[in-house]
């Protein structure tokens, strides 16, 4: 490509450089020869033409002078190193390879002509050459059609890939609760229990209920266990156990015990799936380009002539919107180029597709239940594909003993702005045959919003979820519309019309506002209403107040169903990084009081929460703690609450020492010289980091910093390589006490790969020193060797202080 010939040229080293100088040189006494004649007669045309073998255009007129030249050549000015060019009658003539070197177009070039080929610049390159004799350069300015480089490319969004590291280990998550009401107590909790290695997980969750007064005895009902193996790299991941179907934005999901087999897009968190807007343009000068989306400038670089391709980046909006590029060229010319653009996540990027096959058995009484499944297998897929930038079609499936369903849909970004989706399926049940079809439009701006959608299905219609008692919504009417405005705030209003199998028409009308007055006021107010005659209607006013960072104020007052009531609430949240936070509530409804305030303490070891609560003359009271347990590492931590991945800092032993999760402290480490740090992201980079200030000068860190990169809600190790330093500095004198010359270099035994140099003063610092080794110092005056200690200075830091350097025998 024409980029990786620049760069060629350009760095073209001296040497080449003097060679070619050289080759001058020397042609001129062969011209002269040449001219002359191999006999000393003067040189016919003939024998002038001879070293031009493949000449253009060339005319057997007689020759005034032939030379060879070196120019250093600039096109649209940018530099293209030295390129080989002949002058003819006063002409310039260069071969194919050179022009191609150079980048530029050549018109009707047919494909077998021969690279040595030669043609005239003016032909190639028109009036847009200009000759340097005094500079020997040659300055070429083309249209960009004529040029001939590849697209400049800038802003790509990234899709970078961690590479999670493997790990082995098991952490188990609780929540347990005590609740008293009157002479009632009752527990409660919730456990999660997680065992990974590498990119396997296994899952289980579970809940517990005690009753005291000779009520029924504890029950504990088992949630979900799922063992998974996760691909990062193809995005794939295969589930056994507890699971949920996936679905279309037109289809419904299933809970069922069995497997799974699909894409998994949260294996690579920064691959961006919605469409990505680029900007095509061309430049004729070297330029600088800057990018504006909604009048806030998001991009700002320097691009090459050429054509180029602009990225938007990691840049999204909600809905429509207006790009901008501004080009300013070398000159101080500035093209403004607009462009519309519509980011949607109803859309997938060209070329990726998202899918899932599910099989198994239909869960049944979810948390009551541990073991409940139909008996009749089924099973579901679904696919999702990017057929275009602005189409994306979808279909999904479902078969069962009696039941058959497959349907397709597609989601397309119009034109002029907005996306109309549409979805068609049909169903066989026992004999019984039922359709439903689907249609919307959906349009968003930073100033409005409108959508619309219309869903109609026959009597027949059936689903797997319709099959275990789940209501069939048979017509549905939405429309949603809204405004905003900085002066004014956000209006909204919202319309839902539907039915039910077996069940009456119902219609909902809505109305919201809200409004913020700086950046700690907020005042909203909603309605909402049933049109069919005697459902509810309500009213609701909401302040919302925030004084500081953690420090949130509300009241409300509403009105419904004929009665009116208010409220008020004070929360004080708790902090990231751990302490207490609380929250006030009361609330006055009509003859009634309700009041309830809750304590809650965040700390290394997890989450204590207490509270009481006063509804009419009954009180009630409750406790809980929450946290986990993890085992990793040879180690066993009691921490908080994890919910998603996390890391064990090791630091080789070394007790205390400061660790930083994305700069911010966390904590130290233990005395194994271990600290659990929560809070990772899966498959993300999580910058962990050690405060090496702490460490005695006794100590060397290899890396103060590393990329922890967890599999899905599993565990990392974070190594420091914390080691007792080796280095020491020296000040070398000879036998008569004179310092060792600046400059001697000297080799110690064992590392011969160490390059060692005396420095000021004739000190000598040796980075991995080894005890008892010998080192040689060669200088000057000659050679001279000395003995490091069998024991290395730890509390000094290092220093050596003076040994003399004795002749080498």
């Amino acid at each position: 490509m024409a980029n990786k010939s620049l760069h060629r040229s350009r760095w073209l080293n001296r040497s080449g450089k003097a060679a070619l100088l050289l080759s001058l040189l020397l042609a001129g006494p062969a011209w002269a020869r040449d001219e002359a004649g191999l006999d000393g007669a003067p040189a016919t045309t003939a024998d002038l033409l001879a070293p031009i073998a493949h000449v253009r255009n060339a005319a057997p007129a007689p020759l005034a002078s032939t030379a060879t030249l070196m120019l250093d050549v600039e096109l649209n000015g940018v530099n293209r190193g030295l390129l080989p060019f002949t002058m003819i009658n006063s002409q310039l003539w260069a071969t194919r390879a050179v022009l191609h070197e150079i980048g530029v177009r050549i018109d009707g070039e047919p494909a077998s002509a021969a690279a040595d080929d030669m043609l005239r610049l003016s032909d190639a390159v028109g009036t847009g050459a200009s000759y340097n004799a005094a500079l020997q350069s040659l300055s070429i300015m083309v249209d960009v059609q004529k040029l001939s480089v590849g697209t400049h490319r800038l802003n790509v969004s990234a899709q970078d890939q961690p590479v999670a590291a493997s790990a082995t280990g098991a952490l188990f998550n609780y929540d347990i609760y005590a609740n008293l009401a009157g002479s009632r107590l009752a527990f409660d909790g919730f456990g999660e229990l997680r065992a990974f290695s590498g990119n396997v997980l296994f899952e289980s969750t579970g809940v517990f209920n005690s009753r005291s007064r000779g009520q029924q005895g504890g029950e504990l009902a088992r949630l979900d266990s799922t063992l998974s193996w996760s691909i990062p790299d193809r995005r794939l991941t295969l589930r056994a156990g507890d699971l949920i179907t996936r679905a279309t934005s037109w289809s419904r999901p299933t809970r069922l015990g069995g497997v799974r087999i699909g894409t998994d897009f949260a294996l690579q968190p920064y691959l961006v799936t919605a469409p990505i807007p680029s900007f095509f343009g061309e430049a004729t000068l070297p330029s600088t380009v800057d990018l504006y989306i909604d009048g806030m400038k998001r991009f700002s670089g320097s691009i090459a002539p050429g054509p180029f391709e602009l990225g938007s980046g990691g840049n999204h909006i909600n809905g429509a919107g207006t790009a901008q590029l501004v080009v300013t060229d070398a000159i101080g010319q500035v093209t403004t180029l607009d462009f519309p653009i519509y980011d949607t996540p109803l859309l997938l990027r060209q070329g990726l597709t998202d899918w899932s096959v599910e099989a198994g058995a239909i869960r049944r009484n979810y948390g009551l239940t541990s073991f409940s499944y139909a008996d009749d297998p089924v099973v579901t897929a679904s696919l999702r594909s990017g057929l275009s930038d602005v189409l994306t079609l979808e279909a999904h499936g479902e078969a069962g003993s009696d039941l058959l369903n497959a349907g397709g849909g597609m989601a397309w970004l119009l034109p002029f702005g907005g996306v109309v989706s549409g979805s068609v399926a049909a169903s066989s049940n026992d004999g019984h045959v039922g359709q439903r079809v689907e249609a919307g439009y959906s349009w968003t701006d930073s100033t409005f919003n409108l959508s619309a959608t219309v869903q109609r299905a026959s009597t027949d219609f059936a689903d797997l979820p319709g099959l275990e008692g789940g209501s069939q919504v048979r017509a549905r009417d939405v429309l949603n519309a809204g405004f905003n405005s900085d002066r004014l705030g956000y209006f909204g209003v919202n319309l839902i019309r539907q039915r039910a199998a077996g069940e009456p028409r119902e219609s909902y009308l809505s109305m919201h506002w809200q409004k913020s007055f700086g950046t700690n006021l907020a005042l909203s107010m909603s309605g909402n209403m049933g049109l069919r005659r005697g459902t509810a209607r309500g009213v609701f006013l909401t302040l919302s107040y925030t004084p500081g960072e953690r420090d949130h104020f509300s009241s409300s007052l509403q009105s419904a169903r004929g009665r009116n009531s208010g409220s008020l609430g004070y929360r004080h949240s708790l902090p990231l990084d751990g302490g207490t936070g609380w929250a006030l509530d009361g609330t006055f409804d009509g003859d009634r009081l309700q009041a309830a305030g809750q304590v809650d303490h965040l700390g290394t070891h997890g989450q204590v929460t207490g509270g009481a609560r006063i509804i009419g003359g009954r009180t009630s009271a409750y406790a809980g703690y929450s946290g986990a347990l993890v085992a990793m590492g040879g180690d066993v931590f009691v921490s908080r609450k994890i919910n998603d991945g996390f890391a064990v800092v090791d630091t080789a032993g070394i007790a205390d020492v400061p660790v930083l999760l994305h700069n911010r402290a966390i904590g130290q480490t233990n005395g194994s010289g271990h600290l659990l740090v929560t809070g990772l992201n899966s498959y993300q980079d999580n910058k962990v980091a050690i405060d090496p200030s702490q460490l005695p000068a006794s100590l060397t860190v290899r890396a103060l910093d590393q990329n922890a990169v967890p599999s899905l809600r599993s565990g990392v190790t974070v190594a420091f390589a914390i080691a007792p330093t080796s280095s020491v500095l020296v000040s070398l004198v000879d036998a008569q006490g004179a310092e060792i010359a600046m400059g001697a270099k000297a080799i110690m035994a064992g590392d011969e790969r160490q390059s060692l140099m005396v420095g000021f003063g004739g000190q000598l610092y040796i980075d991995q020193a080894i005890a008892g080794a010998t080192v040689q110092v060669f200088g000057a005056a000659g050679g001279c060797v000395i003995r490091l200690p069998d024991t290395l200075p730890s509390e000094a830091a290092g220093m050596l202080g003076r040994m003399t350097c004795e002749g080498m025998q």
